[in-house]
């Protein structure tokens, strides 16, 4: 009997999601991000970049342009609408006079 080998059978049961690869697999590749300084200022810049961009959207609404890559696009595809278009206008008449008096 001792020279037998022991197995293991194991009992069928459903995996919860805590137990899964998914779940531990992203648990060790977050935990392996964050050990480094490098890594961590790479995660601190895509939450600031993500939330900042999730704010805009709510605050400002899904029609107004975050940025000026988003504005340019919007302005050569005529989207813009009247509100934002005397915006720019009234930016453009500042800075004209701004550099007549330097």
């Amino acid at each position: 009997m001792d020279n037998e080998r022991r197995t293991y059978t194991p009992v069928a049961e459903k995996r919860r999601f805590w137990h899964s690869r998914f779940w531990l697999n992203t648990k060790y590749y977050s935990r392996r991000l964050t050990s480094t300084n490098s890594g961590r200022a790479l995660l601190a810049l895509a939450l600031y970049i993500g939330s900042y961009n999730i704010v805009m959207r709510c605050v400002m609404g899904s029609e107004h342009p975050i940025n000026r890559f988003t504005w340019r696009r919007m302005e050569a595809r005529g989207e813009l609408t009247e509100e934002l278009l005397a915006k720019r206008e009234n930016l453009n008449q500042y800075y004209a006079s701004k550099a007549r008096f330097e």
